[in-house]
């Protein structure tokens, strides 16, 4: 088997999440949003997909140097793409994990498995907890300790045995770190 091809699809959507200064994702007011679908097509029809990555560097760097290469030697691939970083500023860790996402994917396809019984999971289900935002000020949102507690109440009434509480905390926005 040989990869054959090697496309970044860029797309625009709408959105209502917003990420703060530390990286938190937030419901916020509705905006443009620009993301990559990254598609890698085998010679046997098989094909895995992964949201991410630069697609100028996918496309113009990654795809030219691992075209002919057996998609399923994740590591050989992700080796020489860790080499390639040492060339090309854009050959970014988040360029490879998007392609080694995309290669674990068209593995997952070809041997029609889920990945994690492909990386020796055994489980069929993993319980799920339910969690808060972190500094909530949106109106009606989490922004009082009542609010919090009719939230938990809520999420158990729905099944959640467990709760993630993220609460104020430094930095507020506007505020410093002591």
């Amino acid at each position: 088997m040989e990869i054959v091809d090697v496309e970044a699809i860029p797309f625009w959507y709408r959105s209502r999440i917003v990420r703060d200064e530390e990286g938190h994702i937030h419901p916020g007011p509705e905006h443009d949003e620009f993301q990559t679908l990254v598609r890698i097509v085998s010679d046997e029809g098989v094909e895995g997909y992964c949201f991410g990555g630069d697609g100028e560097a996918i496309e113009r760097i990654v795809g030219p140097s691992i075209l002919g290469e057996n998609p399923l030697y994740r590591e050989w691939i992700w080796l020489r793409l860790r080499r390639m970083q040492r060339l090309y500023d854009r050959v970014t860790d988040g360029v490879l994990a998007a392609v080694d996402m995309v290669l674990w994917d068209l593995a997952g396809r070809y041997f029609d498995k889920p990945i994690y019984q492909l990386l020796g999971g055994y489980r069929d289900q993993v319980p799920a907890y339910a969690s808060t935002m972190c500094e909530d000020e949106i109106e009606g949102g989490l922004d009082t300790p009542e609010a919090y507690a009719d939230f938990a109440e809520a999420c158990l009434k729905r099944g959640y045995r467990g709760f993630k509480l993220h609460t104020w905390m430094p930095p507020v926005r506007g505020g410093s770190r002591p």
